[in-house]
């Protein structure tokens, strides 16, 4: 695939893949599926910075084009660029805390305010039910059993999260919202707003500026 090293690679993705229809002319797709597959490993183990850019190459993999290619290439530049990145885990304090960040992207519409607010309760009831096990765990390495923080940046999927009876808002969500009602009444978990550029998984879930960016990565990967 060669490699690029520009430096000018201070972000993952530089076109909008979203917006790429079907292409007529498949391009090397057994090593563009490899390619991606590799990123994959890395943005689950080392980099998750990179894991929104490569989950949208990877809904391309099937019919993958010279634009597709071009990205691919980008973000490899962009790899090479932060490559003395990495997460680094320390404990903060004599008893850790988990803290969750929840958030989601509607398919990149957001023209109506109860699409992204039900996306966001959607997401905010899936890290819910998936930061169970993960607090059990700390629990038994560490003995700390405080309740889990759900961060989240929309303040009406937390109204509705906090709620006591399910409503015509959650009709289509029940499960989500029983489960994450249920953690938050036996104060296993603790729900709190955050602000828009403090949200450490929008790095994961739509494309930033260079600057958010990079202040969330280092963020992500360095601690607070």
């Amino acid at each position: 695939m060669g490699r690029h090293t520009s430096n000018k690679d201070t972000l993952p993705a530089k076109c909008n893949l979203t917006t790429l229809g079907k292409n007529k002319r498949v391009e090397r797709q057994k090593e563009f599926i490899g390619a991606v597959g590799a990123l994959s490993y890395v943005a689950v183990g080392t980099q998750p910075d990179i894991a929104y850019s490569v989950n949208l190459l990877a809904r391309h993999a099937a019919r993958p084009g010279l634009t597709h290619w071009r990205c691919l290439q980008h973000l490899l530049g962009y790899l090479a660029h932060t490559m003395n990145m990495c997460l680094t885990l320390r404990l903060q304090g004599h008893r850790p805390c988990l803290e969750v960040f929840s958030d989601a992207s509607w398919g990149g519409e957001f023209s109506r305010s109860t699409h992204v607010c039900h996306a966001k309760f959607m997401a905010l009831g899936l890290a819910a039910r998936h930061s169970r096990w993960a607090a059990n765990l700390l629990d038994d390495m560490t003995g700390a059993s405080d309740p889990f923080h759900l961060l989240c940046d929309n303040t009406s999927a937390i109204k509705i999260a906090e709620d006591c009876s399910s409503n015509k808002q959650t009709r289509h969500s029940d499960r989500e919202f029983f489960i994450t009602n249920q953690l938050l009444q036996n104060r296993t978990a603790l729900l709190k707003w955050v602000p828009t550029g403090d949200m450490y998984a929008d790095i994961m879930t739509k494309p930033l500026g260079s600057v958010l960016h990079q202040q969330l990565s280092r963020k992500v990967m360095h601690g607070r």
